[in-house]
């Protein structure tokens, strides 16, 4: 047996991250579980031409907080992106979404 869930994920945060162009480079945040039992969060991203979570899956006690890393991948020109950063509790099938705004500037 299989469980689809068909909707979307609501959109927690909102983050606007600064890239220099032809770099590769790192959008940190801060994970925590709220919750009173341990839980592996999944994460994962929309684009992942642009992005990916250096630790995708991260069991985390009640109470305890992370820093998740986004690698952003180099561009070559100055451009504008948004991607989608996923997290999944998969015991409770509970997902949530992170926007993040990028800015590649030199």
């Amino acid at each position: 047996m299989f469980r689809l869930n068909l909707s979307s994920p609501k959109i927690s945060y909102k983050y606007k991250v600064k890239a220099p162009i032809g770099e590769v480079s790192k959008a940190i945040f801060n994970y925590q579980n709220e919750t009173g039992s341990e839980h592996t969060y999944e994460f994962s991203v929309s684009h992942p031409d642009i992005a990916f979570i250096e630790t995708p899956s991260i069991k985390l006690s009640p109470g305890d907080k992370v820093e998740v890393q986004v690698i952003l991948k180099a561009m070559d020109k100055a451009k504008q992106a948004q991607i989608l950063v996923f997290v999944e509790e998969t015991e409770n099938c509970k997902c949530e979404a992170l926007l993040f705004i990028i800015s590649y500037v030199l």
